[in-house]
């Protein structure tokens, strides 16, 4: 069975540069973590600006800025991770087109493919506020 060579390597650069994405996630996850834990463990650190009060969040999921305006609410960590695994879905696609067939033939198909049903799996589950004790929780 013939393998389009190209379409191969751009499918490994599209997983290196996934690997590399998650690597950085994985180190970003954890400083948004340290710091949630610095917050709780030591409020007293945290200063609390007293001089501006913040508004509450509006009905349009919009929050209320420290100067009196209006503008996008900050989403959680876990809602801007979206994007994450579109490399990683990326390069199984290309590895399918590039062996005709789809990418399960062999052990790192395989794993590449159950790796990226659980990130996607996780991203789903992180998104449900209830379910967010799972991961990094505020």
């Amino acid at each position: 069975m013939p393998i389009d060579e190209t379409l191969a390597r751009y499918s490994d650069l599209s997983f290196e540069t996934a690997f590399v994405v998650y690597l950085l996630a994985l180190v970003l996850f954890v400083a948004e973590f340290a710091a949630v834990r610095v917050r709780r463990t030591a409020p007293e650190l945290v200063p609390v600006p007293l001089l501006l009060p913040v508004r509450p969040t509006s009905r349009t999921g919009r929050r209320a800025t420290p100067t009196g305006g209006i503008g996008p609410a900050r989403p959680h960590g876990c809602q801007r991770a979206h994007s994450r695994p579109v490399l990683h879905v990326g390069s199984m696609v290309l590895r399918g087109l590039a062996t005709s067939r789809f990418p399960w033939g062999n052990m790192y198909e395989f794993v590449t493919v159950t790796c990226a049903i659980g990130v996607l799996a996780g991203l789903i589950v992180l998104r449900r506020p209830a379910l967010r004790c799972c991961g990094l929780s505020r």
